[in-house]
């Protein structure tokens, strides 16, 4: 959680479990009509700002992502603060309710900031640029904020998030601007556990940047759907697999096309590479 005042990192505060409690027990801003409610106990793992989406992690291990409007409250030490105030790493109780087949919140309350966690030694947080990636001694050096040189390991169970989506650390390259969440910060070099991409090096390249590619067209066999990372994997007429992407924030025509797509049936699409066996939808024919 982001505060103004960094001195709550160094004191620990109470966890107003029970504030937050009492919170969630009320009725609070934002009209969803005459649906069922739950709560969410877990973890932040991702905010995406743009889409109005937040990803997390529950205590009992599922992964959901919510989405939220600008009536929604955040609560921390009986403060509000704004969605864009949470970090990967808070814990919070989250209200729900299920709109559609989809999960909206109205009301995040902050059960323990990860940037407490930072000051009192339980994890780390880098921020900053990578410098290089070596696949091969599962190590990363990155140029923090404060230009230091910084060294950490990742293993099988580090994960990366971009843009709400899970992707394997061997794409991360450099240039790429990171937030490290680390175990082991005792260590002389730590280990990631949760890396989050927050802009690449072909972000700032722009779409015409030649890592992007040209335009091309591609048609072949849905193979598999996958649409909570909202991707699939198609199959030319040469049995090459390619992974396909949506775009960011994709129109709702794309969207709704790619809802509607079954594995088996044949496509044609639009787009571009961004590597070898990754490609961009742009369109549907």
């Amino acid at each position: 959680m982001k505060t103004t005042q960094r001195l709550l990192g160094l004191l620990i505060f109470p966890l107003l479990a029970f504030a937050g409690c009492h919170e969630l027990g009320h009725d609070g801003p934002g009209d969803y009509g005459s649906v069922s409610s739950s709560n969410i106990t877990g973890e932040i793992q991702y905010v995406d700002t743009r889409a109005l989406e937040i990803e997390i992690r529950a205590d009992s291990g599922r992964t959901s992502v919510v989405r939220y409007d600008n009536n929604t409250r955040v609560v921390y030490q009986q403060r509000n603060y704004a969605v864009s105030n949470l970090e990967p790493g808070d814990q919070v109780a989250m209200r729900t309710q299920d709109r559609n087949g989809r999960l909206y919140t109205d009301l995040v309350t902050v059960r323990d900031s990860v940037q407490n966690r930072v000051y009192s030694g339980a994890t780390g947080v880098l921020r900053g640029t990578v410098q290089r990636n070596d696949p091969r001694y599962s190590s990363m050096v990155m140029e923090t904020n404060d230009k230091r040189q910084v060294a950490f390991y990742y293993d099988a169970q580090t994960r990366v998030r971009y843009r709400n989506r899970d992707y394997p650390v061997q794409n991360i390259q450099a240039g790429d601007v990171v937030d490290v969440r680390t175990r082991d910060r005792n260590q002389q070099t730590p280990t990631a556990e949760l890396i989050t991409v927050t802009s690449t090096a072909q972000d700032r390249t722009g779409p015409t940047g030649a890592s992007l590619g040209r335009l091309e067209t591609l048609e072949g066999r849905v193979e598999y759907v996958d649409t909570r990372r909202g991707l699939f994997e198609l199959r030319g007429p040469s049995n090459r697999l390619v992974v396909v992407n949506l775009q960011y924030n994709p129109p709702r025509t794309i969207s709704e096309r790619f809802n509607r797509m079954r594995e088996g049936e044949t496509v044609r699409i639009d787009g571009r590479f961004t590597n070898q066996d990754r490609f961009e939808l742009e369109n549907f024919r």
